[in-house]
C-alpha cells in the first residue's frame, strides 16, 4: 500500500532588498570628538577638570523670581548627571551673578582678586573683560596628587616619600604617591569653583528656562568660553547670531 503526502507549500512574500537605516557608533563617536573639540577649553596639567565636591550655587543681584529658576535649574541639570548637590547652607562654589554691566562688574572682581582671573587665557581675560557676551564665565581649578591630597611645593616636600609632577616647569610641585604602577599620573585636576556673569541688558528679550540651561551647561561642564559652532546644535547656541534659540539642554 503507497502513501502519499501531501505537500505543503506556503507562499511567502519576501521583498528583494531590506533597508535598515540607523547611525554607525563610529559616526556617532566621531561627532561627540567634534562637539569635545568645538567646546572643550584647554587641558590643565594635561587634564579636563571636572566637580569632585557636591555642588553648591549661590545667585547674586538677580530678584527672588530669576534666582529661584536658576538655581533649581543648575541643581536639577547636577542631579541628572549624576553630580552631587550639597545641602544648604553649604559654601558656594557656583556663582552666578545678575547685572546691568557684565564688563565692570568682571573689572570690579579683578581689582578686588588681582588673582581671579590667573587661570583664564589672555584673550579669555580680555572677553571678558571687555567684550560683549551676554553670559561671561571663567574656571579655578586646583591640581592634587592622585590621592586627592594637595601637592606640595619643593622646599616643603624635602625629606618626603614626595616625587615632582612637572619636571620641566619650575618651581615644581611635588606629592607622595604609594601606589606600584606606572600607568598613574600622580595628579588629579578638579574643579574648585566657577563664575558666571549674566549681562541683564544683553540677555534681554531671552527667555529666562533657557538662559538658566545655558548657566548650568557652562557651569557644570568646563567650556571654553566663546565656544566654537559644534556640528550638534544645543543651547550653547542660545546666543548665536541669526541662530535658533532653543528653549533648554538638547538629550545630546
Amino acid at each position: 500500500m503507497s502513501i502519499v503526502w501531501p505537500l505543503l507549500v506556503m507562499s511567502l512574500s519576501v521583498p528583494d532588498t531590506i533597508v535598515v537605516t540607523g547611525k554607525r557608533e563610529s559616526d556617532r563617536r566621531s561627532t561627540i570628538a567634534e562637539v569635545v573639540k568645538s567646546v572643550a577649553p584647554p587641558a590643565v596639567d594635561g587634564q579636563w577638570g571636572g566637580w569632585r565636591a557636591p555642588i553648591c550655587v549661590g545667585v547674586s543681584g538677580a530678584t527672588r523670581e530669576a534666582t529661584q529658576p536658576i538655581m533649581t535649574t543648575i541643581e536639577a541639570v547636577a542631579s541628572e548627571a549624576g553630580m552631587r548637590v550639597a545641602k544648604r547652607p553649604c559654601r558656594t562654589n557656583v556663582s552666578v551673578a545678575l547685572t546691568r554691566d557684565a564688563g565692570k562688574l568682571v573689572t570690579s572682581i579683578v581689582r578686588k582678586n588681582r588673582n581671579a582671573l590667573a587661570q583664564a587665557s589672555a584673550r579669555e581675560r580680555q572677553d571678558l573683560l571687555a567684550g560683549d557676551a551676554p553670559v561671561r564665565w571663567w574656571y579655578l581649578y586646583r591640581t592634587l596628587g592622585s590621592d586627592g591630597r594637595p601637592l606640595l611645593g619643593e622646599a616643603a616636600a624635602i625629606g618626603a616619600n614626595a616625587s615632582p609632577t612637572n619636571g620641566i616647569a619650575l618651581p615644581a610641585r611635588v606629592g607622595s604617591s604609594y601606589h606600584a604602577t606606572g600607568i598613574d599620573t600622580k595628579i588629579s585636576v578638579e574643579l574648585e569653583h566657577v563664575v558666571v556673569v549674566i549681562d541683564a541688558r544683553r540677555a534681554e528679550g531671552y527667555a529666562l528656562d533657557a538662559v538658566a540651561a545655558y548657566v548650568a551647561r557652562v557651569a557644570l561642564a568646563p567650556t571654553r568660553f566663546r565656544p566654537m559652532p559644534s556640528p550638534e546644535p544645543g543651547v550653547l547656541e542660545l546666543f548665536a547670531v541669526n541662530g535658533e534659540r532653543p528653549a533648554g539642554l538638547s538629550s545630546f
